[in-house]
């Protein structure tokens, strides 16, 4: 039995990079629509992570409490 091996996907910023009449149309659009979002995006993370460690908390209190009733 032959195996096959996959390859990666390609570094397209690279591509573009070396040979820019390859670059797909909007791509510098979408690119810069997405890095202005990127600090969105962290807020939501932390905020996510946040409400995850107050609800563990939260929850580890009340299992105290009625653990001594």
């Amino acid at each position: 039995m032959k195996k096959v091996q996959i390859s990666s996907a390609p570094d397209w910023a690279a591509i573009f990079a070396k040979r820019p009449d390859l670059e797909a149309p909007g791509y510098q659009e979408i690119l810069a629509q997405v890095r202005s979002k990127q600090p969105d995006y962290e807020a939501q993370r932390i905020r996510e992570k946040m409400q995850q460690i107050h609800k563990e908390k939260t929850s580890a209190k009340n299992r105290n409490k009625n653990r001594k009733k």
